[in-house]
């Protein structure tokens, strides 16, 4: 029997379960998916521990800790530091991050534009923006990434233009919000917004953002997290399951 979820803090909101299931029922699995709310590695640690199949999908603010849990990790793990996905199999954790690439296939999807030479504002340095980034530059897109304190270049912003000044400017053509602030409830302070037209794109979602709110007013068109959830989903699911499965499946709609 398989034992699925969602782990991390806040997940009384996350949809992670409800896919999930959709995808256990779908291949005939037996199995359920849960919400873990896990402030420790110490939580996921018992449950990856449990009897049966195990696999969790990581959120806030686990993704980096859990790292020290895995026996093996994927390059894009190692490159941002930060795990979103994790299966125990015969005895052994494997991590996974499927961010980045879940970002980038959802907003080819939702744009109907391929990455390549599309120019990027990617807002923070976490283990959100770092997977991100990282993916963004994988599939040449032109990359700038904003954070208050500085940055030094690595290797998963070695490509990109580091900068500390939370300025979009006119050529711009996506802005990511990969900080906390709108978990924080709290705005982004932009010294200037100069686009006419932009894509805005904030990785959380089931909750307001301002943000968002701000860039629609401006008459861009914004976008929050859910497509990214249901695609790095989809990547995720596919790994633990060893079977491939249409996203349509998941619940995705256009």
């Amino acid at each position: 029997m398989w034992h699925v979820g969602v782990a991390g803090d806040p997940v009384a909101h996350s949809l992670s379960p409800v896919i999930q299931q959709r995808a256990l029922d779908h291949l005939g699995l037996e199995g359920y998916a849960t919400r873990l709310l896990a402030t420790s590695i110490d939580d996921v640690a018992s449950f990856l521990s449990g009897s049966g199949s195990r696999a969790l999908s990581i959120t806030t603010p686990l993704k980096e800790e859990v790292l020290s849990l895995c026996d093996e990790i994927d390059g894009p793990s190692r490159i941002a530091g930060a795990v979103n996905s994790l299966v125990s199999r015969g005895g052994r954790v494997l991590g996974r991050n499927v961010d980045g690439e879940g970002l980038v296939q959802a907003l080819e999807a939702v744009t109907r534009r391929k990455v390549p030479g599309v120019r990027v504002l990617v807002l923070g340095g976490g283990g959100a923006a770092r997977s991100c980034v990282a993916a963004l530059l994988a599939h040449d897109a032109e990359v700038t990434v904003a954070t208050r304190r500085p940055l030094e270049m690595s290797e998963w912003n070695r490509g990109a233009q580091l900068t500390t000044e939370m300025c979009v400017s006119a050529t711009t053509d996506w802005v990511i919000n990969a900080t906390s602030s709108t978990l924080k409830g709290e705005g982004v302070e932009f010294s200037a917004l100069e686009p006419e037209h932009a894509l805005a794109v904030d990785l959380s979602y089931g909750r307001s953002s301002l943000f968002l709110d701000e860039c629609a007013a401006r008459g861009w068109t914004t976008v929050d997290g859910l497509p990214m959830l249901y695609f790095q989903a989809k990547l995720q699911l596919e790994w633990w399951f060893d079977r491939e499965i249409d996203i349509d499946v998941l619940g995705w709609q256009p």
